[in-house]
């Protein structure tokens, strides 16, 4: 349909590009992510046995369900034994 015959702008139905995921293979990449905060994409999407999608399209599945936040693991400094002894006494 275009604008002269409805007279409006709003986006047709289905006129996106498919998506290469279901809801259900979306819902286990996220719940791969509440299992392990640590596993990494290609690791999700071998667990989950899905081999049609790249894992930047992982990444984005679990940033759309707005769950979880991306960061970088906080480094600790390496404390020396004796250093251990004297903060626990």
């Amino acid at each position: 349909m275009d604008y002269e015959a409805t007279q409006d702008v709003a986006r047709n139905a289905g006129s996106g590009r498919p998506r290469k995921t279901t809801k259900q293979e979306d819902r286990r990449i996220v719940r791969s992510v509440a299992n392990n905060r640590r596993i990494s994409s290609p690791q999700i999407l071998e667990e989950n046995g899905i081999t049609n999608i790249s894992d930047r399209t992982t990444r984005r599945r679990i940033k759309e369900d707005g769950k979880f936040q991306s960061y970088w693991a906080t480094k600790t400094p390496w404390i020396s034994p004796g250093s251990r002894k004297e903060r626990v006494a």
